[in-house]
């Protein structure tokens, strides 16, 4: 019972350790009109329900197929974010969401950006994330893929 009792205990600090998250993602089609383009670095703790965002740094510029400059751009910085412990989805099953709101300005906003990273994401290897655009500027919207690095903070 003791052997138990330690090896979950163990496994609960395993979960809550911070991790480093560098996520991209190019030239990501939404529909036939629109390109992404986005990143998104920080650090992550995670637990078994919920996990939170750290020292969060981003951007998100969005254009149009054919069109050099982009159609609309932010940036993102936020201290602490956590994971929403409601997020009961019929899709992304086993995903932590997070609200991310990016800066308004002259060319973006929007009410909120949603970042769905899996909560068995592998360190030290790409994962895949997902960014679900609302209701931007009151035109676009959309889901696109990025790829998450999830490196140990202490290597």
């Amino acid at each position: 019972m003791r052997i138990f009792l330690l090896a979950s205990l163990f496994s609960l600090v395993a979960l809550a350790k911070p991790y480093k998250i560098q996520c991209t993602a190019l030239r990501q089609p939404v529909g036939k009109t629109w390109l992404v383009n986005a990143t998104l670095n920080g650090t992550i703790d995670r637990g078994r329900e919920f996990a939170t965002l750290e020292r969060l740094e981003g951007d998100l510029a969005i254009f149009q197929k054919g069109v050099k400059d982009a159609w609309s751009e932010t940036t993102l910085q936020h201290r602490s974010v956590q994971s929403d412990d409601y997020y009961h989805p019929v899709k992304y099953k086993n995903h932590y969401r997070f609200e991310l709101h990016f800066d308004k300005n002259s060319s973006y906003y929007a009410e909120k950006v949603d970042f769905l990273l899996p909560k068995l994401f592998e360190v030290e290897r790409a994962n895949r994330a997902y960014f679900i655009l609302n209701h931007i500027n009151d035109t676009f919207g959309g889901t696109i893929a990025l790829r998450c690095n999830v490196l140990d903070e202490n290597r």
